[in-house]
C-alpha cells in the first residue's frame, strides 16, 4: 500500500522539486554573465562606474551632428562583439554594461539593470549630450531597461532588437509546467509601457529566433501601433549578418534630419 501511495505521489513531488528548483535558480537562468571584458578596441573609451566598476565603453560619433545610441545589451553581454558588430554604424555610441556582467562587481536584477541604465544616461547628459540626441536601443534584454527609459521622454527613438513582451511572458512560454508568473522575480513589463516609447520606434526580429520567438515583435508593435521588421533567416544575434543594418542606417538618417 505505501509503495502504491509513492507512486502515486511521485509525479507531483518531481513537480514541485522542478518549480522550486526553477524559483531559486532564476536568477541563473535570466541573467548569464560572461568573463571580464578585454581592453576595448582603438576608437572606444572605457567609462568608470561609481564603484571603479565599468559602466560601458563609448565612442563618439565622427560628426558632431549626428545622434548619439545608448546601447544595453542582452543576458550574456558581451561589449567586444557589440563593438565589432556597429564598426559601420554612422551615430555616436555608449554600449552600457551592468553590474555582474563583464567583470563588474555585484548582481544583476532588475532594479539594478535599470539603475545602471540611468547611470549611463546621466554619463551621456554631463558630457553635453541633450536626451533629444539620444535613441535608446535594447538587445534582447536590454529591451528591458531601454523600454523603461524610454517612458522617462525626452529622446530622439528607440531600437528593440529580439524584444520580448515581458519576461513572464518569456518564462511561461519557455516553462509552460511551471507558475511563472507566481514565481518570476525580475518583469520588464515591456508590453505594458511600449504605447509610452519614444517615437520613432524600430522594431528588428528574426524569424528563425530560437531564443525569443518573434510572435513577441508582432505584439509590441501592435500594442505600439507600429511595424516590426522581422528578418528572413535571421536569429537571435546575427540580424545584421542577414541585411538589417540598412534598417538601422535608414532610421539613423531620418533622426540625423530631425535634429
Amino acid at each position: 500500500m505505501k509503495e502504491l501511495l509513492w507512486l502515486l505521489f511521485l509525479p507531483e513531488l518531481i513537480w514541485l522539486l522542478a518549480v522550486a528548483a526553477l524559483a531559486l535558480l532564476q536568477d541563473r537562468f535570466i541573467f548569464r554573465p560572461g568573463p571580464p571584458v578585454p581592453p576595448p578596441p582603438s576608437g572606444w573609451s572605457a567609462v568608470s562606474r561609481s564603484d571603479d566598476g565599468l559602466l560601458g565603453w563609448w565612442r563618439p560619433p565622427a560628426d558632431a551632428q549626428m545622434p548619439v545610441i545608448l546601447l544595453f545589451h542582452g543576458n550574456r553581454g558581451g561589449l567586444a562583439r557589440l563593438a565589432a558588430r556597429a564598426e559601420q554604424w554612422p551615430a555616436g555610441l555608449f554600449l552600457a554594461t551592468y553590474g555582474g556582467y563583464e567583470g563588474n562587481p555585484g548582481k544583476p536584477s532588475e532594479q539594478a539593470i535599470l539603475a545602471d541604465a540611468r547611470a549611463a544616461l546621466s554619463w551621456l547628459e554631463a558630457q553635453g549630450i541633450a536626451r533629444h540626441r539620444i535613441i535608446l536601443y535594447g538587445e534582447s534584454l536590454g529591451s528591458g531597461p531601454a523600454v523603461r527609459l524610454g517612458r522617462d521622454g525626452g529622446f530622439a527613438g528607440l531600437v528593440l532588437e529580439a524584444p520580448f513582451t515581458s519576461l513572464v511572458d518569456a518564462a511561461s512560454e519557455r516553462h509552460p509546467w511551471a507558475p511563472a508568473r507566481l514565481l518570476l522575480r525580475h518583469r520588464f513589463d515591456n508590453l505594458a509601457l511600449i504605447a509610452q516609447a519614444p517615437r520613432p520606434l524600430l522594431i528588428l526580429h528574426g524569424d528563425a529566433d530560437q531564443t525569443m520567438p518573434y510572435q513577441h515583435s508582432l505584439r509590441l508593435a501592435d500594442r505600439a501601433g507600429t511595424t516590426a521588421h522581422i528578418i528572413p533567416d535571421g536569429g537571435h544575434i546575427d540580424l545584421y549578418d542577414k541585411g538589417a543594418f540598412p534598417l538601422l542606417d535608414n532610421y539613423i538618417h531620418q533622426i540625423r534630419h530631425k535634429l
